[in-house]
């Protein structure tokens, strides 16, 4: 069984033409970028805390003062792939930011 559609909708009556075709505003654009903003340098000192933490450990290893190089390892690890994965990152806000340069307005 179909449903009846309302005049109102057929005609246009019931958009909200206040808020059509409007651009976000200039504050909500703000805080986007913002979040943005500390959401990927968050990541990027998360990724150089790895480093460090890699680089002491694997440093205190060839003094001889780490017992467990498998953890040595999974240090290492970690902050090559948090690295891996922070360079994705980057390249797909490049890519993504080219692509916007090419459109025509």
């Amino acid at each position: 069984m179909m449903e009846r559609v309302s005049p109102d909708i057929l005609s246009g009556n019931s958009i909200d033409r206040s808020t059509k075709n409007k651009p976000a505003s200039q504050a909500y654009r703000r805080d986007m970028v913002q979040d943005f903003k500390t959401l990927f340098s968050d990541s990027i000192k998360k990724t150089v805390g790895l480093q460090k933490n890699a680089e002491n450990m694997t440093q205190k290893m060839v003094a001889g003062d780490v017992e467990d190089i498998h953890q040595v390892m999974i240090a290492a690890e970690k902050a090559k792939i948090a690295f891996r994965f922070t360079m994705e990152v980057k390249n797909k806000i490049m890519s993504a930011y080219q692509e916007l340069q090419r459109m025509q307005i």
